[in-house]
């Protein structure tokens, strides 16, 4: 804190304190604003609200910069594995090769689960969305952790056994829904590989195509779920900072987070971008298309474009759409290649509209992505379940931060009351007549 902001309401007069961050705007405390003047703020979506302070992640819409702990994410999809990321957001530093091997054999240790996610997820009706299951499936895993005690929030090693325990249970289950959605036995874990090769084990065993398992997949994957790993505090990780601040078990604070990473708007975006190219298909009917979104027909939306944050560019988009390039090029699907085709049209179109420029739609990082997944033949609906693999550790590490705050108390907005008074009268009069 370096100065103070003055505000005076009805002749009182309050100084609030100003705090600077290490980057980024300031902002204005208001904690002590209705105690000291009688009033609340009023932020509808919290567009101007800091819920928190956080050392995790950095986003600059204006600049389009996305950093963790302070590397910038572009340097750490080019040269830093998952598991680099996943110790670099719950521990602070990059691993070196004698902590990535140790959380290697830690979540290895977890795979023993893998008969009891089978058994769950099996009972689960086929015909659930696969997001339902995950969140189903996930929250009955509480059985398997109950590593909680009344230390919780200043236990550091914890959270390091509780980041294992989710990135090895939340593969499983997604390898293992994966499977069942397209009518494939699902592929018990190989202790000998490491996570990210065994996640692709376990997703695509017995397929003919061994692009499958070639570098250039992997890498994509990697990039993908580095991309995602963090956000800082979106409408998923606050969901699991909320219902976190109330104690409750951490495994359904995640669930919470799925949930949320569900809808349309968020985590489901990119699932709604290849519905979305899909309807268009063919590159002639582009032009047609954008005529309809600008003069807003037939409530026509673009998918894919424009972002809460970022308002020039969106730095995962660039990273991605190269990854995307490479996997379309290796594994010459002509059904995607035609999707890719119509997705680069129709980018083209919007970047070139003056209706879109003036509203800072670009593409984020949803428009490409889901045309990997669908390249990787990943159904549309299961998107959303990469996803939450990807987020699991930035949710940990928004948890353990939460939590080892000395500032932590339970989230309870406040709200601008609009409804009625004090019907008791009519109430009475009612009784009376």
């Amino acid at each position: 804190m370096h100065k103070k902001m003055q505000v005076t309401l009805e002749g009182k007069t309050y100084e609030m304190p100003l705090y600077h961050g290490s980057c980024g705007p300031s902002v204005v405390d208001v904690e002590h604003l209705y105690e000291k003047l009688g009033v609340y703020t009023y932020d509808f979506g919290f567009v101007s609200t800091a819920s928190c302070h956080s050392s995790l992640t950095y986003v600059d819409g204006e600049q389009g910069i996305l950093r963790y702990r302070g590397y910038n994410v572009s340097d750490l999809a080019e040269n830093n594995s998952f598991l680099d990321v996943c110790h670099l957001l719950l521990m602070g530093e990059l691993p070196n090769n004698s902590e990535i091997s140790l959380m290697e054999s830690d979540i290895a240790n977890v795979y023993s689960h893998y008969h009891n996610i089978n058994s769950i997820v099996s009972n689960i009706d086929s015909n659930t969305h696969p997001m339902a299951m995950l969140g189903s499936a996930f929250f009955l895993s509480t059985i398997h952790y109950s590593n909680v005690n009344n230390n919780y929030h200043n236990d550091n090693n914890l959270y390091y056994d509780l980041a294992a325990f989710v990135l090895a249970h939340i593969s499983m289950v997604v390898a293992t829904i994966y499977r069942r959605s397209i009518g494939l036995e699902p592929v018990r874990p190989n202790f000998e590989l490491g996570y990210l090769d065994n996640f692709i084990h376990m997703m695509f065993f017995g397929f003919e195509n061994s692009l499958f398992f070639s570098p250039e997949v992997k890498k994509a994957i990697e990039v993908l779920m580095i991309l995602h790993a963090d956000h800082g505090q979106n409408a998923s990780t606050s969901t699991v900072r909320i219902v976190a601040s109330t104690y409750a078990h951490p495994i359904a604070c995640f669930a919470a987070g799925i949930a949320a990473l569900w809808g349309s708007a968020h985590g489901g975006a990119n699932e709604h971008v290849i519905k979305m190219l899909q309807s268009i298909g063919s590159v002639d009917n582009v032009n047609n298309f954008i005529d309809k979104v600008e003069n807003r027909k037939d409530g026509v939306r673009l998918m894919g474009f424009g972002h809460r944050v970022y308002k020039n560019f969106d730095p995962r988009a660039i990273i991605i759409k190269k990854e995307c390039h490479k996997i379309l090029e290796l594994m010459h699907s002509e059904s995607n290649s035609k999707l890719f085709k119509i997705a680069k049209a129709l980018e083209k179109k919007a970047l070139s509209s003056d209706y879109f420029a003036s509203r800072h739609l670009y593409p984020n990082v949803d428009f490409y992505s889901g045309i990997l997944l669908s390249a990787l033949k990943i159904p549309s609906n299961m998107f959303t379940c990469i996803f939450v693999l990807s987020r699991m550790i930035g949710w940990v590490s928004q948890l353990k931060e939460l939590m080892m705050d000395p500032e932590f108390k339970i989230h309870r907005p406040r709200q601008l009351y609009v409804g009625e008074v004090d019907r008791n009268n009519s109430l009475d009069k009612r009784k009376a007549g």
